[in-house]
C-alpha cells in the first residue's frame, strides 16, 4: 500500500516514544480500543505518509485522531487530506470529549465504521 512506505528512523522511533509516554485521553482511548470493539484491530501511534496517526484500524481503513490543546489546525488540514487522498478516512476527536463523554466518543466511532456517517 502507497501509505505505508518506508518512514526515517527518527520518526519510527518518535512513535515508539509517543506508544511509551501517551497523552491522558490517548491513553484513555486505547484502553478501549485495543479491546478490539465491534472485532476490528486497532494500532496505535502508526507511522503513515510521513505522519504519525494516533490510532489507525486498517480493516476500515479509518484514522482517529485526538485533538488536544497543541493542535495546529492548518497543519491538520494538510495531514488530512494527504490520507484522504489514499483512501484514509479521518476521524478527529477532542481529548475533552473522550474525558467527558467516552461512550458518545465510541458511539460516534462506531457510526464511522458502521458506514452510518462520513469520516
Amino acid at each position: 500500500m502507497p501509505f505505508r512506505q518506508r518512514m526515517p528512523k527518527w520518526k519510527t522511533a518518535k512513535a515508539r516514544e509517543m506508544r511509551h509516554a501517551p497523552t491522558w485521553a490517548e491513553g484513555r482511548m486505547w484502553e478501549v480500543l485495543r479491546q478490539r470493539p465491534w472485532g476490528l484491530k486497532w494500532r496505535r501511534q502508526e507511522p503513515m505518509l510521513g505522519w504519525i496517526a494516533d490510532f489507525y484500524c486498517a480493516s476500515s481503513r479509518l484514522v482517529l485522531e485526538i485533538d488536544g490543546g497543541g493542535h495546529d489546525a492548518s497543519r491538520d488540514d494538510v495531514r488530512d487530506a494527504s490520507m484522504r487522498a489514499h483512501g484514509l478516512r479521518v476521524l478527529r476527536i477532542t481529548a475533552d470529549s473522550v474525558y467527558s463523554d467516552l461512550d458518545g466518543v465510541m458511539a460516534a466511532i462506531e457510526r464511522v465504521v458502521r458506514g452510518k456517517v462520513a469520516a
